[in-house]
């Protein structure tokens, strides 16, 4: 399984970590588990670590995944903070998923740094 997820030690923040190639079957999957660990931990940041992510999902298949993900209006919309990926052909993936779920009212932003990324999810939304 190229993802991995789970609550952050010390802060209330669900994180994700993506290593390899991502699927879009497991691109699914893992958009799910961060809504289910954010529902049963009561919290609404995603911190999702995609920088060892080497090749993500076609864009066709992501726009799939986001059309399913912004339909389902289960629990509270949460704010995702995605750190890029250090290989270019990722970065274009990721720059994409970012691009999909703006245009679908996501709250999602890009960083470079994970520091940076825990940031502006701990800071208050406005």
């Amino acid at each position: 399984m190229p993802w991995t997820a789970g609550l952050h030690e010390e802060l209330p923040i669900i994180e994700m970590c993506y290593a390899g190639v991502v699927t879009e079957s497991e691109l699914a999957e893992a958009v799910r588990e961060s809504r289910r660990l954010a529902a049963d931990r009561h919290t609404v940041l995603v911190l999702a670590d995609c920088s060892a992510m080497t090749k993500g999902p076609s864009a066709e298949a992501q726009k799939r995944v986001a059309d399913s993900y912004a339909s389902d209006r289960s629990g509270s919309p949460l704010r995702r903070a995605l750190v890029l990926p250090v290989g270019q052909a990722a970065v274009v993936d990721v720059l994409m998923w970012e691009t999909l779920c703006l245009q679908r009212g996501v709250t999602v932003r890009l960083f470079k740094a994970r520091e940076s990324a825990i940031e502006w999810l701990l800071r208050p939304s406005s």
